[in-house]
């Protein structure tokens, strides 16, 4: 770091894991060669003078796969040639020249980090997980296209959904039908508030879809998988007092991904909450 080089050689390093050159000063991508590094998990090259570069592998059996974090901020980047861009899970391109972004195929992506002076005119980020309130918004594109999104996974079974992170400037439109596109009758079929939707029992058995819609977003129909509606839980697994100042953590897990559990903060079904589990155990803040 704060190291000036004119050109670095790491084409033997074959085990490298880590790569962080700040402030180095590098010129020209000719003076980097990281198409031999495969197992790189951390790339920091910010601060230097790249125009473009090229991180990508020498050939399909010596792609990046375990690299997760790129940090190439403060260059004068005006194109970048990324890895496999499902790899990525934490990516910084602010302070570059870049005028054109692609994030098909990002799905595991976290942060991202770009151009904030107006220099990008184009980004593409369809066929993600992205929702309303993690799609970038940033002024001055000629072209950004967010539609579609892969589909919002929730439980395949349940007697209700908590979509209310999803509910933007409380003003998200919740639309629910049927697996054949048939809509659900609000208020006959299912309760909900802000999100939050509980199945009545017309529709236990049936499966069923939502679609979500935001003003800020036009075009953008978010689409969940298709959920079986269930009756209410019987099969308790636990029960617990919680601490007097009614907040603490809790872990769950089950023997399958994508499992349901429901805590009935209050006893009285009106807060029943979901939590989705899966194999490996989660912790997650609670309040009640």
């Amino acid at each position: 770091e704060n190291v000036t080089l004119n050109s670095i050689d790491v084409t033997a390093a074959r085990s490298l894991r880590t790569l962080r050159l700040v402030n180095a000063g590098i010129y020209g991508s000719s003076n980097i060669d990281l198409s031999w590094n495969s197992v790189l998990r951390s790339l920091v090259l910010t601060g230097n003078h790249f125009s473009t570069l090229n991180i990508r592998g020498a050939n399909d059996a010596l792609q990046k796969n375990l690299l997760h974090d790129i940090d190439l901020s403060n260059n004068e980047l005006t194109s970048v040639t990324l890895n496999d861009m499902r790899t990525i899970h934490n990516l910084n391109l602010s302070n570059n020249k870049l005028t054109e972004l692609s994030l098909k195929d990002a799905d595991y992506m976290l942060t991202l980090d770009v151009p904030a002076e107006i220099s990008l005119k184009e980004l593409h980020c369809e066929y993600n997980a992205l929702d309303f309130n993690t799609l970038p918004v940033i002024s001055g594109l000629t072209t950004y296209t967010y539609a579609p999104q892969n589909d919002v996974l929730i439980a395949k079974i349940g007697p209700g959904v908590d979509l209310t992170k999803y509910n933007l400037d409380n003003a998200t439109t919740y639309t629910w039908k049927k697996a054949d596109g048939t809509k659900l009758q609000k208020g006959t079929d299912y309760t909900e508030e802000n999100g939050a939707v509980h199945f009545m029992t017309l529709v236990v058995g049936t499966k069923v879809y939502c679609e979500m819609t935001n003003p800020k977003f036009d075009g953008l129909t978010l689409k969940t998988t298709l959920i079986e509606a269930a009756a209410m839980p019987t099969n308790v697994i636990a029960s617990f007092v919680t601490p007097a100042d009614q907040s603490g953590s809790i872990i769950l897990r089950a023997s399958a991904d994508n499992t349901p559990i429901y805590i009935d903060w209050s006893g009285t079904e009106a807060d029943l909450q979901e939590y989705q589990v899966g194999t490996y155990p989660q912790t997650f803040s609670v309040t009640s």
